[in-house]
């Protein structure tokens, strides 16, 4: 089906037999030349605002003619001569379509393959074609697996948007209606399930379509190869049809495609629920902030060498041609730092120099490197922020334990619930002892797994304060206070070595006894009152006994400290009782005194 865009020829039952002859030999030359001279290019999508535009035109300025599979090669030949000598390609024309479908039905399912190759003619006198190739599909599904597959889909969408609607109607209950709504993850939400209905929108149409192009082909199938010029209707309208469906096909086939990318999306949503995954999906979040102040300055430098490639090369250079292209050519040269140079610099060299310098050194080294950079720098911060939590495997090996003991497996929320409790009741401590008489039928592993993951946790919070940037100021401040603590073992090691006694009590007696003795002139202390150092005297309650059960069997460190206590106990004793000594001593001086 060739569209032969504008006829402009004039029939030969309008010439003479000299002018047919002069015209036929000028048309020969001027094909001939046109052969030579203009060179085929294949038309980028980017270079079609550069076309006139097509879509508007008037049938009736376009030329159709069909070739039917029933003629032989010959006929065909003699038509397709018939129609060049009578000049239906001139200088007018700006589009030549070739159009067929083919039935293919060796490969799964039965279809038809739209094959489409188009010519534009530019006034500039290149030809560029373009070609399309569309599959038809004639039975909607290939087996009952395919079927299954798509009955699965439509069962979790409508699964999915029952329990969307569920969340809308608790919150209109609970007078939070709006505060849903304007949740970025409900409005997220939404548009994914909308998005797979609209697919499903497309499958229904899909699925007319494919009864519309049934009932268009079989009459043409039915006839097979005596198709005529006397089927033309028939064919016109086969042809109408199977255009509009693979329109329609190709524009839902790129929904498609975009829907999966939404899932993938909506996939990094789920991953924050496992604390490795959870990492990556903070770390694009954080570097939100920082992109769009990066792309602020990128985008104007970006586009001011765009606009200046498409000035200086564009005249020349088909990748530069248009902006579409001249991004697209700026894109792959910032990405793979390879262009042309013998076509960029075979006129204006200094310029061309400059800009693709200049390019290079800007765009590709620090722009693109400073991306890198904030990326980079973002996700140490947020993996050292943020607790590492387990690895996959062991989330998946948990997942399937959880499955095993899904019967007695105690729910987070129950859990949580009833460490809140405990934590009300001031209980510092949670014993495996604790969790049994809480909860007895609760799996060893999920006690194991619990433990373990709180003191993986504790030992993650009290080792995330120690960063490179504070680990100079804490050390320096444990060596001051290490200097203070030094100098005070110092001076107290000098007073005891000079005066044993001078370390533990005072000599100056409290103001009601000093008054009575005022008069004293005795410098024997042991004839003074005294008083303990210290803001308040120790209470001391006589008759307990201190139980000393896990000094045999804790751990190392606490068998030292309780060997500490008993030394310090038995000099603490020791003291005592030479205190009690001397003040008997002094009792027995005093009575004497006084005798005398």
């Amino acid at each position: 089906n060739p569209d032969c865009g504008t006829w402009k020829g004039r029939r030969l039952t309008e010439l003479g037999e000299e002018e047919e002859e002069t015209e036929i030999i000028a048309l020969e030359t001027s094909n001939e030349t046109r052969s030579v001279e203009r060179r085929l290019h294949l038309q980028r999508p980017e270079l079609r605002t550069s076309f006139p535009a097509n879509e508007n035109a008037d049938p009736k300025d376009g030329f159709r003619f069909w070739l039917f599979p029933s003629e032989t090669q010959d006929q065909v030949l003699e038509r397709l001569n018939y129609f060049r000598s009578r000049n239906f390609i001139d200088k007018d024309t700006q589009l030549l379509q070739i159009r067929m479908y083919l039935m293919n039905v060796e490969l799964g399912r039965n279809r038809l393959e739209e094959l489409s190759l188009t010519f534009r003619f530019s006034e500039a006198g290149s030809v560029y074609y373009e070609r399309y190739l569309q599959t038809l599909f004639l039975a909607f599904w290939q087996s009952m697996t395919s079927m299954a597959a798509d009955g699965l889909f439509i069962l979790i969408l409508t699964l999915t948007l029952c329990y969307r609607i569920w969340h809308m109607w608790k919150a209109f209950l609970n007078s939070k209606l709006f505060h849903h709504l304007m949740s970025l993850h409900t409005a997220w939400e939404w548009v994914i399930v909308m998005f797979g209905w609209y697919n499903m929108f497309g499958f229904y149409n899909m699925l007319v379509w494919e009864k519309q192009v049934i009932d268009a082909l079989e009459p043409i199938h039915r006839r097979g190869w005596e198709m005529g010029q006397k089927n033309v209707d028939e064919i016109s309208e086969f042809f109408d049809i199977c255009d509009l469906v693979s329109v329609g096909t190709a524009a839902i086939r790129v929904i498609f495609a975009q829907y999966s990318i939404v899932l993938m999306f909506r996939f990094f949503v789920s991953f924050g629920s496992q604390p490795r995954l959870a990492i990556v999906l903070r770390t694009m979040q954080n570097v939100l902030t920082d992109f769009y102040h990066f792309l602020i300055v990128f985008v104007p430098t970006f586009m001011a060498y765009v606009i200046s490639g498409s000035l200086i090369f564009g005249r020349r250079i088909e990748a530069f041609a248009t902006i579409q292209s001249s991004v697209g050519t700026c894109f792959r040269i910032g990405m793979e730092s390879e262009y042309n140079w013998l076509d960029m610099s075979a006129e204006f060299f200094w310029a061309a120099a400059l800009w693709a310098w200049s390019f290079l050194l800007l765009v590709v080294l620090l722009f693109l490197n400073m991306v890198l950079a904030i990326i980079l720098d973002i996700y140490n911060e947020t993996r050292e922020s943020s607790f590492p939590g387990e690895a996959i495997w062991e989330t998946m090996g948990q997942f399937m334990t959880r499955t095993r003991k899904y019967r007695h497996w105690v729910p987070d929320k129950v859990l949580d619930s009833s460490l809140a409790y405990a934590a009300g009741l001031d209980q510092g401590m949670l014993t495996r002892k604790d969790l049994e008489l809480e909860f007895p039928d609760m799996p060893d592993q999920q006690k194991d797994q619990f433990f373990q993951a709180c003191r993986v946790e504790m030992k993650w919070e009290s080792a995330k304060d120690l960063t490179r940037k504070n680990l100079l100021k804490l050390t320096g401040s444990v060596m001051d206070a290490l200097d203070v603590a030094h100098k005070a073992v110092d001076r107290v090691t000098e007073d005891e070595r000079e005066d044993p006694l001078s370390t533990w009590v005072n000599a100056t007696p409290p103001a009601p006894i000093a008054h009575d003795l005022k008069n004293e002139q005795s410098s024997n202390f042991l004839l003074q009152p005294f008083d303990t150092k210290g803001g308040k005297h120790p209470k001391l309650k006589l008759g307990e006994y201190v139980d000393e059960c896990q000094a045999d069997g804790g751990p190392e460190w606490l068998q030292e400290t309780w060997t500490l206590l008993r030394d310090q106990r038995k000099w603490i004793e020791y003291a005592n009782w030479h205190c009690q000594l001397m003040q008997w001593q002094g009792q027995q001086a005093m009575g004497r005194r006084g005798y005398d």
